[in-house]
């Protein structure tokens, strides 16, 4: 298998592993909606960022694999699908 084709074997999966991950925030979502125990809550916060995270690094990696790189801070990466929540806090960039 030559380079190019591992690469976009790569992109290709970090993709489907995209949409698990829109799933799980979807998911934990819901269970925080419906649930009133501040623990529960509190857990699927953390691995709803958790996801939100690993899709965003996902992004960062397809887009290294298609040729495009890390974007610049004048350059906005391309925001998650709908579904997923931005994390709000002031420690990462504004440009990530």
């Amino acid at each position: 298998m030559s380079t190019k084709e591992i690469q976009e074997k790569l992109a290709s999966d970090m993709a489907r592993w995209q949409k698990v991950e829109a799933g799980t925030v979807e998911y934990v979502g819901q269970i925080i909606e419906e649930t009133d125990n501040p623990i529960i809550k509190l857990v699927m916060d953390i691995i709803r960022r958790d996801s939100e995270m690993h899709h965003r690094t996902q992004q960062l990696i397809i887009d290294s694999m298609k040729g495009t790189g890390l974007k610049s801070p004048s350059t906005p990466i391309k925001k998650p699908k709908a579904t997923l929540r931005t994390v709000q806090t002031s420690a990462w960039p504004a440009w990530l």
